[in-house]
């Protein structure tokens, strides 16, 4: 039984995009990657931790899950993450937004963070 008020866990069909996630970890693996320096927001990209032999930057492997579940820890997770060593956060912009990226969104090009991003 769920604790009261905490909404039901979603059935995600969303899947891990192994070639999009391997274009990720090439270019992590040209940026000097140090430990504790990466973030996997979403679990579609956690992957990349073992794929890089490396550890989280904090001790939430999924911070994606963290943020949805522990709302009343919110202050410890904002201090924890902004305390941390992390250099670069990769997120799934499939799980972010639930839609998956238009045509101009998959290319090459950088976008922005989708408005629904959380803020650390």
């Amino acid at each position: 039984m769920l604790p009261a008020g905490m909404p039901p866990p979603q059935l995600y069909t969303h899947t891990v995009e192994w070639r999009d996630l391997e274009r990720v970890a090439q270019f992590l693996e040209q940026q000097s990657l140090g430990p504790r320096e990466l973030t996997c927001y979403h679990n579609t990209t956690a992957h990349l931790y073992p794929r890089l032999g490396v550890w989280p930057a904090t001790r939430w492997i999924w911070p994606e899950i963290a943020v949805a579940y522990l709302r009343q820890h919110e202050p410890v997770l904002r201090e924890e993450f902004s305390r941390s060593g992390q250099r670069w956060v990769v997120s799934d912009l499939r799980r972010a937004t639930l839609v998956a990226p238009g045509p101009s969104q998959a290319n090459d090009q950088a976008i922005g963070l989708p408005d629904n991003f959380p803020e650390v």
